[in-house]
């Protein structure tokens, strides 16, 4: 992984539901080993996703281990006024996203976090969101 990519993802890291479902299928990209490796890297993931892991048919043992090893940051009146704004201002532009997606991000500009995920066309139209989107 490049430096400018390692720059990118910060020094706190919110993991998108699909990169750590590539994980639980044994395909995790050089960005997700790296943010693991990292010991200048907070990893963490959102309630949300959490919610969404939990709700697999497959993988749900591996899953639940994943989130005991991984801390959840919760969705709470801060993250849901964040959340509120970012609906809006999707709204306002015509261009809403998935409201799950929305949380996410709205966890991760709580915690001042970039998001790992794969998702790069929902993520990049929520304003002033860092974000590292990996094929």
């Amino acid at each position: 992984m490049d430096s400018e990519t390692v720059e990118k993802l910060g020094k706190r890291v919110c993991l998108d539901t699909d990169v750590i479902i590539d994980f639980l299928k044994g395909h995790e990209s050089s960005a997700f080993k790296y943010v693991f490796q990292s010991q200048t890297v907070q990893v963490f993931v959102s309630a949300v996703t959490a919610y969404e892991l939990q709700m697999r048919k497959d993988n749900l043992d591996t899953a639940e281990r994943f989130l005991k090893k991984v801390p959840v940051f919760p969705f709470d009146e801060i993250t849901a006024s964040i959340a509120a704004a970012i609906t809006m201002d999707l709204k306002g532009k015509g261009t809403l996203i998935d409201s799950r997606d929305v949380f996410i991000a709205a966890t991760a500009k709580q915690w001042n976090a970039s998001i790992l995920t794969r998702n790069h066309s929902h993520f990049q139209r929520i304003n002033g969101l860092q974000f590292y989107s990996h094929k």
